[in-house]
């Protein structure tokens, strides 16, 4: 287990997890912590948003029983909605060009670059005009403990969303976005509309984040005060990381909120900013 801030946070103020049937839910599991969004049946307005932190861990037990809890404290009866689609922040994870993916070999070719458990399956993500086949590895109780809360639910890997975040920016030939948790972050970086990177980062000091994220950048051949880096999650304009990450990186904003959805007169931009990612894949 890795060590984290043993922080749990929850904001709601309508209540409308404790009625939440027919809506749908957006859930991005990851190893320190959660966010669901509650969005209506046709993805198109956010009426809710829930987060919660724990202590980083990557096992499976763990990580439902952390679940199962949030879900019970806060009445979230997740058989009730109308479909969840879950958002894993897994680290067993590659991207491929499609044309090298050929069904059933998921297995064997994410076992090049990822050390893979006897209980565990490789699911596909197939990228809307990308060209690329995301293939991360779930472990079956993971998966059929996700599965089971919703008949109509579906799995994807957090990539995924932030792809979709990425598409939904416009005007910029680069564009290099960074959504931050407590000890964890995810960096994807795009090129004239094409995923040139993408990599997860765990750390326990900010001067850890940065040192990923100039590496990353140097690996690239991205100087790094000429990035204007987008921001989102635990992160916010005039917190000690923004600052710190401003210092060496060329410009440092906030990430948009998604256009084209509306939410509920309760819910800040900061607050959607911070699951700015999950909104984009409503």
């Amino acid at each position: 287990m890795e060590t984290g801030n043993n922080f749990a946070q929850a904001y709601s103020r309508n209540n409308i997890a404790e009625g939440i049937k027919g809506l749908k839910l957006t859930i991005n599991l990851r190893y320190d912590g959660l966010a669901i969004v509650v969005s209506d049946p046709s993805g198109k307005g956010v009426l809710d948003i829930f987060q919660a932190s724990w202590l980083a861990s990557k096992e499976d037990a763990y990580l439902i029983e952390q679940t199962q809890k949030f879900f019970d404290q806060h009445h979230i009866l997740p058989q009730k909605a109308a479909g969840i689609h879950w958002l894993f922040s897994v680290s067993k994870c590659s991207l491929i060009p499609d044309i090298f993916h050929q069904q059933g070999q998921g297995h064997e070719l994410l076992s090049q670059t990822s050390r893979l458990e006897e209980n565990e399956t490789v699911y596909s993500d197939f990228w809307k005009l990308k060209d690329i086949v995301g293939l991360y590895a779930l472990s079956q109780k993971l998966h059929d403990w996700a599965i089971a809360q919703n008949e109509k639910s579906t799995i994807a890997h957090s990539s995924f969303a932030l792809n979709n975040l990425s598409m939904n920016a416009t005007g910029d030939d680069f564009n290099c976005l960074m959504m931050v948790s407590d000890n964890f972050a995810e960096l994807f970086i795009t090129k004239k509309g094409k995923m040139i990177f993408y990599n997860q980062f765990p750390f326990d000091v900010h001067e850890d984040l940065l040192y990923y994220l100039l590496f990353a950048l140097e690996q690239n051949r991205i100087l790094a005060p000429e990035v204007k880096l987008k921001v989102g999650g635990a992160i916010t304009k005039g917190s000690e990381l923004y600052n710190l990450l401003s210092t060496y990186i060329g410009k440092v904003t906030e990430v948009p909120v998604p256009i084209g959805k509306t939410s509920a007169p309760q819910l800040s931009r900061n607050q959607l900013r911070q699951v700015a990612h999950l909104i984009a894949s409503l």
